[in-house]
């Protein structure tokens, strides 16, 4: 299988490093930045370009690992230098929220998805083999290719439709992003009062590991679902130089009791 990648960013980076560790064969990085572009595609000894024009038209698939405002104009452009070709590559998008709908009026013949569900961060490695990568495709093509690729760097691929990607992108929305809010939050209130927020990892990994065993609303703890009345009022007092987080407070304990009478 040969590949090319559109995009020089954290995902970019992220998979060209697991595509060169299995052996996928990417033929051009392309970017708009040819010194980053030439970065990215030193890790799988790639060819960078920075003009759609030089495109390998015999490439298996295009991966487009841009930001999600960029996925619309870029595929229009591709499918303008592959019109006149009869055999045309999957082009797949990356992103976790973008439908799938975004190329159907490009005159792409052959695309999908290819979602590796996890938040990317420059220089922190990655294991891909652990990543779980959610594909969807336009047809059987597609759907193979987008496969191929998924299986290969990953031990965790499952084909999803658009509504159970958008459901997935959703949740991973409030496991990911609301819950690091959650921690920046519980840092404040434990730099105020002079405290290592250092104390509250060990019970951080302990909610995590704890799913290993167990439904997450069958774990539940905290005054909430216990119906600790006072422990509750003593926390919103405690938190009433900061009424956006006993709002906060209020309404996720509000939410946890009404989960659990439900």
């Amino acid at each position: 299988m040969k590949i090319s990648i559109i995009g020089t960013g954290n995902l970019a980076t992220h998979l060209s490093e697991a595509c060169a560790r299995d052996g996928v064969q990417v033929a051009q990085v392309w970017g708009r930045d040819a010194g980053k572009a030439a970065a990215v595609a030193a890790i799988s000894g790639a060819v960078a370009i920075s003009n759609f024009g030089e495109l390998d038209q015999k490439v298996d698939l295009i991966l487009l690992a841009v930001a999600d405002d960029a996925i619309g104009s870029l595929s229009r452009s591709l499918a303008k230098v592959f019109t006149s070709s009869e055999i045309q590559p999957v082009v797949a998008h990356l992103s976790g929220a973008t439908p799938i709908a975004v190329f159907e009026k490009t005159g792409l013949r052959h695309y999908g998805v290819f979602w590796p569900l996890q938040s990317f961060r420059s220089g922190k490695k990655v294991d891909f083999r652990e990543v779980p990568v959610c594909i969807n495709g336009s047809d059987r093509k597609a759907l193979e290719s987008l496969g191929h690729l998924a299986n290969r760097l990953s031990d965790q691929v499952c084909t999803v439709s658009e509504s159970q990607r958008q459901a997935l992108h959703l949740a991973a929305v409030f496991v990911n992003n609301f819950t690091n809010h959650l921690l920046t939050i519980s840092k404040e209130l434990t730099d105020e009062a002079a405290v290592p927020f250092d104390l509250l990892k060990p019970l951080l990994r302990e909610t995590v590991n704890r799913l290993d065993s167990g439904e997450p609303r069958d774990l539940q703890t905290g005054p909430a679902i216990r119906g600790d009345l006072k422990t509750i009022t003593r926390h919103l007092k405690l938190l009433a130089g900061h009424p956006q987080f006993q709002q906060l407070y209020a309404l996720l304990s509000e939410s946890i009791r009404n989960r659990d009478e439900g």
